[in-house]
């Protein structure tokens, strides 16, 4: 294996080209299968977008078949043993079967799925093969898959922490209005209890007074009635 390989350098950019079509094809099946026409404006731009990453990655492995096929003429001259190359072939081989199926996919796509189905097979039939377990160790597809997870991890737990502290405010305002209601119930009870004791000494004094009448209008009676033959 020589110094410098330039291949290694393409195999890294077809790998995390590869990637980008998978999540692309991924986001295509999600929509394909949610929408009621193939002329929905997202659908055609994802399809467009992932038909655009296909050309690019046939190019490059067009390129570097080309190459391969010029080691293979002359495998001493490039320092390459059979086992190398056939390596190298291999792995143009399966990416190019991998991205015809997602091609023909598009081409022909099957009746609208509840579920990812087979369109997820490719993808993880793409997972599987040795071209993804060579890059498995930190590739752009779990990049991409890793990075959406996290992110939807941390907006559910931004979610939660405001609604929490929205219920917690809530609470808070609703356990002063409790208080408030309290303090009210309390203060027209005491007023309530300062006017009955008004009302009950008003009371005794009328009585009080209405007796005091009583006895004087007897006395005045009693002496008119003493005085009738005075007169």
């Amino acid at each position: 294996m020589p110094d410098g390989d330039p291949f290694f350098t393409v195999k890294e950019d077809i790998e995390n080209n590869v990637a980008t079509a998978l999540t692309l094809f991924n986001s295509w099946n999600r929509i394909y299968n949610t929408v009621s026409s193939r002329n929905n404006e997202e659908l055609k731009r994802t399809e467009e977008e992932l038909r655009t990453t296909l050309q690019e990655i046939i190019t490059d492995l067009d390129d570097v078949e080309e190459t391969i096929k010029v080691v293979e003429s002359n495998p001493d001259k490039f320092g390459l043993t059979k086992t190398e190359i056939e390596s190298r072939r291999e792995f143009v081989e399966q990416t190019r079967q991998r991205l015809q199926e997602i091609r023909l996919t598009l081409d022909d796509p099957p009746k609208r799925l509840n579920s990812t189905g087979n369109h997820q097979e490719l993808i993880d039939g793409y997972k599987s093969t040795k071209v993804f377990e060579q890059v498995r160790s930190k590739s752009r597809y779990e990049e991409v898959i890793e990075m959406d997870n996290t992110r939807f991890i941390e907006n559910e737990a931004q979610q939660q922490t405001i609604l929490m502290r929205e219920q917690d405010e809530q609470l808070e305002s609703l356990y002063g209005t409790a208080k408030n209601i309290h303090e009210i119930a309390t203060t027209v009870g005491t007023e309530l209890e300062d006017q009955n004791m008004l009302l009950s000494e008003f009371g005794e004094q009328v009585d009080r007074a209405q007796g005091r009448l009583e006895r004087a209008m007897k006395k005045v009676a009693y002496v008119i009635k003493q005085n009738e033959g005075k007169f």
